[in-house]
């Protein structure tokens, strides 16, 4: 089993090409499970959304495009996935954090 540290240093190695990586690996579908995850959660206006795991902040952003007014707090274990998703304009707020054994996509929080 890996540890910690070596899990966290592959993340951050595929930072760079990880949405591309997911595209590849899901044959896009990825694109419409969170379309559809977004959809079924029926996000309110105004809602802070705890975005756990959240990578290059994808589902994020597709909250924020789909929802106005949303503020999206992601947190995820790779520093350089979560450097990543913060350069994007999309005013995410985003937080380091060392625990990873959360698969929870997203919750609302209030």
């Amino acid at each position: 089993m890996k540890s910690e540290k070596e899990i966290q240093n592959m993340f951050d190695k595929i930072a760079p090409g990880y949405d591309f990586l997911n595209n590849i690996i899901s044959f896009c579908t990825h694109i419409f499970i969170k379309k559809a995850a977004v959809k079924a959660l029926r996000i309110e206006k105004s809602t802070k959304v705890l975005d756990l795991c959240s990578g290059s902040g994808d589902l994020g952003r597709l909250i924020k495009n789909t929802v106005p007014g949303v503020e999206i707090f992601g947190v995820d274990y790779s520093k350089e996935l979560s450097a990543k998703s913060s350069a994007v304009a999309f005013i995410l707020k985003y937080l380091i954090s060392g625990f990873f054994f959360f698969a929870i996509l997203s919750i609302s929080v209030e």
